[in-house]
């Protein structure tokens, strides 16, 4: 009996590895589609003047944000690597933006009082921005259910590090519930799913967490909202680049993830 357990185990992590090829197979060449398209569309962004034409690449513009970020966690939690880093540091307020706008419900999001001084090396902008993503995407859904609005902000932290704070007026989780998403960030042993609604995206919160040192924490109350926190240790966070001037008539950069 042992013996065929053990085959039976050996089968299955046969097979989940397999699945788990199959699907990074599968994911690489929709990530380098879409990551041409980008590039493609901030070209056409650039020379575009008409408001109605602007309007429909902006449109195209967020889907395919969205569905980048979909390939990126899909290739992320089957075990491929984190996407290359950037050469530069990048402004954390840059980072969290660009986050935004790569969810659904972008409009649900304001963005508090932040310290737009703060900055992230490149090596951690791309495990960052999905981490952000995930949360933010979380808050946003939940300030639907009550049609409000979720807050985001960013500010410095003790010893060099950086926080960014992300509430949400929506339902709130019960005891259950934020058990179970605090499971899914490493804090708890594994529990058995909720049978309501579940937070998404945590498990590339957790992944983003351990590979680069980061660290989330979740506090919600049922009927009154949740709060999620991103810290950022010091060796994530640097110095800005400094800005480059702009030459006379030249109109600001439109908003985009970084």
């Amino acid at each position: 009996m042992r013996q065929a357990a053990w085959q039976i185990a050996s089968l299955l992590r046969r097979a989940q590895d397999d699945a788990r090829q199959d699907l990074l197979a599968g994911v690489r060449p929709l990530r380098a589609v879409l990551t041409e398209q980008r590039r493609r569309l901030d070209q056409r962004h650039a020379v575009v003047t008409d408001p109605e034409q602007l309007k429909d690449v902006v449109a195209v513009d967020h889907a395919n944000a969205m569905a980048l970020r979909a390939a990126r966690r899909a290739s992320v939690l089957a075990g491929g690597p984190w996407p290359q880093g950037r050469t530069a540091a990048v402004p954390l307020l840059e980072v969290a933006r660009g986050a935004q706008c790569t969810i659904a419900h972008y409009q649900r999001v304001l963005v508090g009082p932040s310290d737009a001084a703060l900055a992230v090396p490149g090596a951690v902008v791309e495990p960052l921005l999905a981490a952000i993503a995930e949360l933010l995407d979380n808050a946003a859904r939940a300030a639907t259910v009550v049609d409000g609005a979720a807050t985001m902000t960013v500010e410095p932290a003790a010893q060099g590090g950086a926080v960014v704070t992300i509430t949400d007026p929506g339902p709130g989780m019960d005891d259950l519930t934020l058990a179970h998403a605090l499971a899914l960030l490493g804090y708890r042993p594994p529990l058995p799913a909720p049978t309501s609604s579940r937070p998404l995206g945590l498990r590339t919160v957790a992944l983003a967490c351990v590979a680069f040192g980061f660290r989330a924490d979740l506090a919600s109350v049922a009927g009154t909202g949740t709060r999620a926190r991103l810290h950022l240790p010091a060796a994530a966070v640097t110095q800005p680049p400094p800005a480059p001037a702009a030459e006379p008539g030249t109109p600001p950069a439109h908003a985009s993830h970084p």
